[in-house]
């Protein structure tokens, strides 16, 4: 086996696409596990588009994504039904998981922010989110998530998608639920 340092280039490229049409949303999703970070993301959504580049830029994963959904009715829709097509075509490029690690954990300091994650891509999605959210929204549109505090169904869809359980501990206000929205 070789140390984690070493990234080991596969034979077949670990890609995944995926086609949602609901009343809601049409999205189309493409992931490449083993890219660069370029990413080509349109969903209506300026902050949640900027959050899958960056998603795809730290992970130098290559990531497009072509979302329309019902904004001017709410933008939840369009949020969870990407969240879900990312957990299905990551489900997808990760095929039967030859090569990887099972395990992982980080740290992300972020300013004035620490996010801790854990995952085991185990195939038995379940997750833990231990993030108090004091804001009534995340972002400056109130339409994302409705005037509710926002919850975990995005990224519970992502996970159950995915079959991958993380735990997630965040313990500062600065980017509480930011991953996710």
């Amino acid at each position: 086996m070789k140390p984690a340092s070493e990234k080991a280039t596969p034979e077949i490229p670990r890609q995944g696409r995926v086609e949602r049409r609901t009343k809601e949303t049409q999205i189309v999703l493409q992931v490449g596990l083993d890219g660069t970070g370029a990413a080509k993301v349109e969903t209506g959504i300026p902050f949640f588009t900027h959050m899958l580049e960056a998603w795809a830029k730290h992970g130098l994963m290559d990531l497009t994504v072509d979302a329309r959904g019902d904004l001017d009715v709410d933008l939840h829709h369009t949020v969870e039904d990407v969240g879900i097509c990312l957990g299905k075509a990551f489900r997808e490029a990760l095929g039967d998981k030859a090569g990887i690690v099972r395990y992982g954990a980080s740290f992300l300091p972020m300013d004035e922010a620490l996010l801790h994650a854990a995952v085991d891509i185990s195939g038995r999605p379940y997750l833990v989110f231990n993030v108090p959210l004091r804001r009534a929204r995340i972002l400056d549109d109130a339409r994302v998530l409705g005037h509710h505090r926002p919850h975990p169904e995005t990224p519970q869809g992502v996970l159950d998608a995915a079959q991958i359980p993380p735990a997630v501990v965040d313990d500062r206000d600065h980017v509480r639920g930011y991953p996710w929205c």
